[in-house]
Parts: C-alpha cells; sequence; structure tokens
C-alpha cells in the first residue's frame, strides 16, 4: 500500500531561526520550501525532513530522523564535531563503539543532536 512512497522525517523545533541556521549551515541541508515561520522543508537525498515549530515541550529522547550512508560514517562524524554539533554516546547490548561510531552486526551508526535535542542519526552498512 505505502511501499512505493517516499516517506519524510517530521522534526519538532522551539526555534525556527535557530533550527534553520542548525540544519541548514551546520548539516549542509538544501532548503526545498517554507510555510513562514512554521515549517521549513529540507532536501536530503531523495527524501525531505519537514523541520516545524512546535509549542510542546520536545522531550521524546528518541531517534527522529535517520540518514543512510554509504562509506564515509567516520568522516562524517568528525566533519559534525568539527561544526559544533553535539555526538550523543548510548549503551546498548550488541554495540561496540569505536571512536565517535557504534558498531553492531554489520552496521555502523552515530547519534547527533539538535539544538532542541532531536535525536538524530548517521546509519551506515558495514559491508566488510
Amino acid at each position: 500500500m505505502l511501499g512505493h512512497n517516499d516517506v519524510v522525517a517530521t522534526i519538532p523545533v522551539s526555534d525556527m531561526v535557530r533550527a534553520r541556521k542548525f540544519y541548514e549551515e551546520k548539516l549542509g541541508l538544501v532548503l526545498d520550501g517554507t510555510m513562514g515561520d512554521l515549517l521549513t522543508i529540507y532536501k536530503a537525498g531523495d527524501g525531505r525532513v519537514f523541520v516545524y515549530k512546535t509549542v510542546l515541550p520536545i522531550v521524546s529522547g528518541m531517534v527522529v530522523a535517520t540518514w543512510a550512508v554509504e562509506d564515509n560514517i567516520e568522516q562524517l562524524a568528525q566533519e559534525l564535531l568539527d561544526k559544533g554539533v553535539t555526538l550523543v554516546d548510548f549503551e546498548k547490548e550488541g554495540f561496540d563503539k569505536n571512536g565517535n561510531i557504534y558498531v553492531s552486526q554489520g552496521f555502523k551508526v552515530c547519534l547527533f543532536q539538535d539544538p532542541d535535542g532531536n535525536r538524530l542519526n548517521l546509519f551506515q552498512i558495514d559491508v566488510r
């Protein structure tokens, strides 16, 4: 039913000006449109990221968006750090930490967060 349709990441933020600076300048997302200060739409590969202003507190602590990267997760993690992005440590059974990357059974992940504390993720299939 929905398998042939694109999915969109939807990210709540408390301050759209601050969010736009983060998503455009720190992450390098390409602006695709806006609805005033209520919604900003970004291109991300073949998908989209909707960043919307909310008045509700943001407290989920769950990953709200994941970027599948091909083969450069370590480099991307370092670039995020160099731009002042906060990486997030986590402990989960089956994951081993290797520098800024967590490795588990055929894939690698790097968790980071936006200024509102939304958790974002890089994901790479490890084909070694």
